[in-house]
């Protein structure tokens, strides 16, 4: 199942008869699209190399940068008021936030007339067979780079393996590190990092010509997301070095237990309406509790934005009828919005750590008394929840 997509076309049927009905698919994906993917997954930073010239410049880096600094602060000022952390704890909690290390965009070395490095990373990658044996070549280079790995030492600053051009985010609790693309988990080394390629910064999540209102619906709640990801059920357990140690009283982490479990059984009630099927709050869980603080989160750096640049994000056309803080949601709300088979959607609910798309708008907004005063929502009408799970 691995390889048969590197096959001609008579192997790849097979699998494509499988995941139509696996997945519901009814049409193929086009060869160019394959392709395509495929180098950009195996040569991604090649890639990139031409994708920042064309897309990226230095001032969404800036602004991306000013944003997260932002999302940061507005996270350990939710720390410091927590009421149900002990001193101790919330003491090393904060600490854990203010040591993360940012990767914004692409590493430097992409981006100038130098291409040494790039040269030397793809020094081994000559191809001159059959596309099957080339890609054969091709695992055995990713394996021997992946063995050198374990003879040198650890480098906390470097990038890693994320290509800018990739739109994706995942948080990898041993290195308490953060990389915005989407479920992949790498695991070396040890520090709290943030790395957002250049692939994501761009709408809806990202604009550097868009009000503000919309970043941080966008791109800010996904930061918040991955922020929160160091706190949730299982980074917790992960002290700011990545060690997996306790590093939270025991009254801490009975309190955070029965805030995580109102989440989960909030979740658990959820129904996918076209296969009437009960989510898993229980398997989600993480990523719940990380889209719920990432919401709050970047909300609350926006509140502290706005109020220090008063009318500096204008309305859009035809938009104009909606606040600035509205828009915050209505994109956000943006970013979710998918389409899929019953079939994907079973398979989903089955097997993904991710509470599928609708869920994850109605959850967390629904716990958010700042949603309620922005939509004038009453508790326990519409969307309103009365008992609001919060963890962070």
């Amino acid at each position: 199942m691995h390889r048969v997509d590197n096959m001609p076309k008579r192997f790849r049927s097979i699998k494509e008869n499988f995941q139509h009905i696996f997945r519901g698919t009814t049409s193929d994906v086009s060869r160019k699209i394959i392709c395509g993917n495929f180098v950009n997954g195996n040569m991604g930073f090649a890639v990139s190399a031409l994708y920042i010239k064309k897309y990226f410049d230095d001032n969404a880096r800036i602004q991306s940068s000013e944003m997260i600094g932002n999302i940061r602060k507005s996270f350990s000022d939710m720390i410091e008021k927590s009421s149900w952390m002990d001193e101790a704890s919330r003491k090393k909690a904060i600490e854990k936030a203010e040591a993360i290390d940012e990767k914004i965009g692409y590493p430097d070395y992409l981006a100038g007339d130098n291409m040494t490095q790039l040269e030397t990373q793809y020094a081994d990658y000559k191809f001159t067979s059959s596309y099957i044996n080339n890609v054969l070549k091709l695992i055995q280079i990713k394996a021997k780079e992946e063995f050198q790995i374990l003879r040198k030492t650890v480098d906390r600053k470097a990038w890693g393996f994320t290509a800018p051009t990739v739109v994706n985010a995942f948080y990898a609790p041993s290195k308490n590190q953060i990389s915005i693309f989407w479920f992949s988990y790498l695991s070396s080394s040890i520090f709290l990092f943030i790395a957002f390629p250049a692939g994501i910064l761009q709408m809806p999540f990202f604009d550097r010509d868009a009000p503000k209102y919309l970043n941080y619906g966008g791109i800010g709640v996904v930061v918040g997301h991955e922020i929160t990801h160091g706190f949730d059920n299982s980074g917790r357990q992960f002290d700011k070095d990545g060690n997996r140690i306790p590093w939270w009283t025991k009254e801490t982490v009975q309190e955070f237990n029965e805030r995580k479990t109102c989440i989960v059984d909030q979740y658990s009630n959820f129904t996918v309406p076209n296969i009437n099927m009960k989510a898993n709050g229980n398997q989600t869980q993480g990523e719940d509790i990380a889209d719920n603080g990432g919401l709050r989160e970047s909300f609350f750096a926006y509140q502290k934005w706005a109020q220090a640049n008063p009318n500096a994000d204008k309305k859009l056309p035809g938009l104009s009828k909606y606040t600035p803080e509205q828009m915050f949601f209505i994109n956000y709300a943006h970013t979710w919005c998918s389409k899929m088979t019953d079939s994907y959607a079973m398979n989903r609910v089955l097997s993904d750590v991710h509470s599928l798309g609708q869920f994850r708008v109605i959850g967390p907004t629904s716990n958010f008394v700042e949603f309620d005063r922005v939509f004038k929502c009453q508790p326990g009408q519409g969307n309103s929840r009365v008992k609001k799970c919060i963890v962070w």
